[in-house]
């Protein structure tokens, strides 16, 4: 294949995961409109935490089963995962719109925190997931790019995925509580 045949044929495969992702956050590369909740930070590296009154391992099995996503990430037809939670696990995030994408586990600290990466041209982009306190239970998700084409992609990304953060972490908090025993 010559040069310019793969630099179209990535070209391509990054538009169509840019499609996606973009689905996948529910929304566009513009701002947010005024007086949306943004997650903290910059689009490159942002985090949002949430306080909930469900325990911190009603949250972690929502967290850790990629079947449930979907009932608490509105950009997500489903997700899927090869076996048990483990670094070096791998599954499948599929959107709403667009094709799926890959990822793999590369931290995981049961019951508290892990990680997982999935590609992007010539960049990637990191999911960090952690319990951060119990009593009441608290707990944070930070996203983050890197690679050399960390700042395009986080520039197209960041101010979508920023602007879905909290709404899909309440979300996540409402279904929690939601599933929890009743004292």
């Amino acid at each position: 294949m010559n040069r310019g045949l793969q630099l179209k044929s990535l070209a391509g495969w990054g538009a169509a995961l840019a499609v996606a992702m973009l689905a996948a956050c529910s929304g566009s590369p513009k701002a947010p409109p005024p007086g949306t909740l943004l997650a903290e930070g910059t689009n490159r590296a942002f985090s949002h935490e949430v306080t909930t009154t469900a325990p911190p391992e009603a949250v972690w099995a929502l967290w850790t089963d990629p079947s449930t996503w979907k009932d608490w990430d509105k950009g997500l037809k489903s997700a899927e995962h090869e076996g048990a939670m483990a670094v070096g696990s791998k599954g499948r995030i599929i959107p709403l719109e667009g094709p799926s994408s890959a990822f793999e586990v590369i931290t995981l600290v049961p019951g508290q925190s892990y990680s997982f990466r999935t590609g992007l041209p010539l960049a990637s982009l990191t999911l960090d997931r952690e319990i951060t306190g119990t009593a009441p239970t608290r707990f944070r998700h930070t996203v983050s790019f890197s690679g050399p084409l960390a700042g395009y992609w986080s520039g197209q990304f960041g101010p979508g995925f920023r602007a879905a953060l909290p709404p899909t972490m309440q979300a996540l908090a409402d279904l929690a509580e939601a599933q929890a025993p009743q004292n």
